[in-house]
């Protein structure tokens, strides 16, 4: 039984290997697939997709109705986070990374403080701003980073934030290293007691959501994938308390509740 068993377990191992040395064969330098990023985002004021994937009000997929439920659905997980936490306050000074369109912003207005938007599509800030305006309540501060830098966050929040939030985003990172970088940064502007919502994409059994490694413009909507416990632990070890996953199987999305100690 032992020597059936090791004769099935050495070619699968033999085969993830294998696999492993293709992709650091063919994967593109972490730095061009940022820049590539960085441009394929940068279209969204001259691209109708761009615009769609980024959850413009009107445009796409992207009705009066299935905009406004965008916001409202993360808004809901946002109290179910709050009531979660003995610390059951207000939300605050709220960051969201890339806002996209605003439909969470316009969601949060009522609820938040004050809102920051933080993106690396100048179009998708204005957009948000737009929108955020238009619905009143909390004031909304953009800041556009380099792609390169995504640490630079903190040195423009020197007070932090009480809660942070980012959906649909993860999914279209350069990496899932880069995906890291990111929360580790919302990690260092979260004060203590904060509180944070994230989704990503998993990858499952399925291999169109693999992560991809090469040519990010063909590939951004499904480009970066982590593993449930993966990212569990990421956010671990980012120096945060993770609290609940929520699972979205027919999107292999999966939302992540935690808090700073």
């Amino acid at each position: 039984m032992r020597s059936s068993l090791r004769a099935l377990v050495h070619p699968v191992r033999a085969a993830s290997a294998l696999r492993a040395r293709l992709l650091r064969r063919w994967a593109q330098p972490e730095p061009v697939l940022i820049r590539a990023a960085g441009a394929y985002w940068a279209e969204s004021d001259r691209s109708e997709e761009r615009r769609d994937l980024s959850h413009w009000r009107g445009v796409g997929r992207w009705g009066e109705a299935e905009w406004l439920d965008i916001g409202r659905r993360n808004l809901a997980r946002y109290r179910r986070l709050v009531a979660a936490t003995e610390d059951a306050g207000p939300v605050g000074r709220l960051l969201e990374w890339g806002p996209g369109g605003g439909a969470n912003a316009v969601a949060f207005a009522s609820v938040a403080s004050s809102l920051v938007g933080v993106d690396i599509s100048a179009a998708n800030l204005a957009e948000c701003a737009r929108q955020a305006a238009g619905a009143g309540g909390a004031p909304f501060t953009p800041i556009c980073i380099d792609p390169d830098r995504p640490e630079s966050i903190a040195e423009r929040l020197p007070h932090g934030v009480d809660g942070v939030l980012s959906t649909a985003v993860f999914q279209h990172f350069p990496s899932a290293a880069y995906g890291a970088r990111v929360l580790g940064t919302l990690a260092r502007v979260l004060r203590a007691g904060g509180r944070g919502l994230v989704q990503i994409r998993y990858e499952g059994d399925s291999a169109a959501f693999r992560s991809k490694h090469r040519d990010y413009a063909r590939h951004a909507v499904t480009f970066t994938s982590h593993g449930i416990e993966e990212f569990w632990q990421a956010v671990e070890r980012a120096g945060l308390v993770p609290l609940w996953v929520e699972l979205e199987p027919h999107a292999h999305y999966a939302y992540y509740a935690f808090q700073r100690p």
